[in-house]
């Protein structure tokens, strides 16, 4: 184990060069993956600070009434134990996709009539700004 050692040290002294070389890039790696990490977690702050704002619930479930008449679906939901909130909404589902400016996005709309008042969860808030 000891010839291990000085057989280490040998090579660091007469080779300082790439020596040198290595520890900066080791230095510089771990600058920039601490950077990185910095970066990644600031990144999510603020769609955590509008979830919060929100009360945003964490899962929405649409489902349709022409097939589940007479199921009390709410009802069943709120029974359950870890259930904050149920809220009943009537939603519509454009069909297609919608175009903005001329252009067809790739994505579809739901849309939901939301009552003034009552709601502790899915508050709307307004953002202000612009995307330029």
């Amino acid at each position: 184990m000891r010839a291990v050692l000085i057989l280490a040290k040998v090579n660091l002294v007469k080779k300082k060069a790439s020596t040198v070389l290595i520890f900066l890039i080791i230095l510089l790696s771990a600058l920039i993956l601490s950077t990185a990490m910095g970066m990644l977690q600031m990144m999510s702050k603020p769609f955590e600070n509008m979830f919060e704002r929100q009360n945003a619930s964490h899962v929405i479930m649409y489902f349709d009434q022409t097939l589940n008449k007479g199921r009390d679906i709410a009802g069943f939901w709120q029974a359950q134990q870890d259930i904050e909130s149920v809220n009943v909404l009537n939603a519509y589902v454009m069909p297609g996709n919608p175009y903005f400016k001329g252009q067809k996005l790739d994505s579809q709309f739901i849309l939901t009539e939301l009552p003034d008042s009552g709601l502790t969860q899915d508050k709307i808030v307004t953002v202000e700004g612009s995307t330029e």
